[in-house]
């Protein structure tokens, strides 16, 4: 599912896909945020890894919240404003 955002009258579009592998240790999984205005297709990152099953939820939290901060640095750095 894809997330819109507006900014400047503008608006951006996030989208966050998740794909696991395994049911046990090791459980594979591919975190990846796709992002651009109006479709997601300027923006391009991915963090691939693995865990055990019950380390799952926090590991792709943490995916996700690396991935957004990775996006917003290079966001406000084409604006010139980092």
């Amino acid at each position: 599912m894809a997330e819109k955002y507006h900014i400047n009258g503008s608006s951006l579009v996030f989208l966050i896909q998740i794909e696991t592998v395994g049911r046990a240790y090791p459980v594979a999984f591919h975190v990846e945020l796709n992002a651009g205005e109006k479709v997601c297709d300027e923006y391009e990152n991915s963090i691939l890894g693995f865990c055990s099953k019950d380390d799952l939820s926090d590991q792709l939290k943490k995916c996700i919240k690396v991935l957004v901060e990775q996006f917003a640095i290079t966001f406000f750095k084409v604006r010139g404003e980092l």
